[in-house]
């Protein structure tokens, strides 16, 4: 019961910190399918680590020593909001299928009526945010119930289904589609900005030596950084801290038509804040636009 044949009770202690910040407030995880995917993975091997500390630290619980009491008393608080968010994950999955279904059939009859209409711009607008979602919740589905799952297969072919009737339907009014939109707005400013420019122009031709680069855009405010910690098979907990910078690639198809690729630039905090190009974006369900050349200003 000698706390000193405990070496690792601070850093227990401080793990117990992290996962009260993790699931605190995380009933609502699921409005951010980034941080909700990233959660629904991890509460199994969370879940085990905090099992497995009862056990653990059985001798100072059972002798009520006081590094015992701080175990139990933490242990306490979090495991009501682990319950909570395991009940959460149970409620949102359930009502996920009818979410899908709901999503789609209204993307539908948007594109119907946008073809009727004649207005191209809803298939990259209102038709394009609910089919977006409704993919958010086919991804989330089968985050939480598994690929197997026959309301997650079900979803999956709805979507798939209904994604190819959608781009046949936009197919028929391409042309007004491409005219009608317009270059990604330049909003980033960081004073890193020419140095990533060159550097994404290089490894883009690199990748892509015969593709003709007309511009190349920063179209967010700033880097978005997330910050994890995961529990891998060796019983051991590893930080991940990364921030990623979506990059917009204006690429010349024809004389008249470019396609808009995204790109990303992420580094790596933990490893000396090294910068790595992830260009494996025009294939994978990554949207690709187009549009008239003259509409680069």
């Amino acid at each position: 019961t000698n706390i000193a044949n405990y070496p690792t009770y601070q850093a227990d202690l401080d793990q117990l910190k992290r996962l009260h910040d993790k699931y605190n407030n995380s009933t609502g995880s699921f409005s951010d399918p980034k941080r909700g995917k990233e959660l629904v993975l991890s509460y199994p091997d969370d879940a085990k680590y905090f099992n497995e500390l009862p056990k653990k630290y059985a001798p100072l619980i059972n002798f009520k020593k006081p590094e015992g009491e701080v175990i139990l008393s933490r242990m306490k608080n979090i495991s009501e909001k682990m319950n909570l968010y395991h009940d959460a994950k149970k409620a949102y999955g359930e009502k996920l299928p009818a979410d899908i279904d709901d999503g789609i059939n209204k993307a539908i009859a948007m594109a119907k009526q946008a073809v009727i209409d004649k207005k191209p711009m809803f298939f990259t607008g209102g038709v394009k945010q609910l089919m977006d979602g409704a993919l958010e919740d086919v991804e989330m589905l089968e985050t939480i119930k598994g690929k197997e799952d026959p309301g997650a297969i079900k979803g999956r072919e709805f979507y798939t289904k209904s994604k190819a009737e959608l781009d046949a339907m936009a197919k028929t009014m391409e042309e007004e589609i491409i005219a009608g939109t317009e270059a990604p707005k330049e909003i980033y400013s960081g004073s890193d900005k020419a140095t990533l420019k060159k550097l994404m122009e290089s490894k883009w031709k690199a990748k892509y030596p015969n593709e003709e680069i007309l511009a190349i855009l920063f179209s967010v405010e700033n880097w978005k950084r997330d910050t994890s910690w995961s529990y891998n098979n060796s019983n051991e907990w590893k930080k991940y801290d990364n921030s990623y910078l979506p990059v917009r690639i204006v690429v010349k198809i024809s004389d008249r038509i470019a396609s808009i690729y995204v790109a990303y630039i992420n580094k790596d905090h933990m490893n000396n804040d090294e910068i790595k190009i992830g260009l494996e974006t025009k294939t994978g369900g990554f949207v690709v636009e187009k549009m008239l050349i003259k509409n680069l200003k």
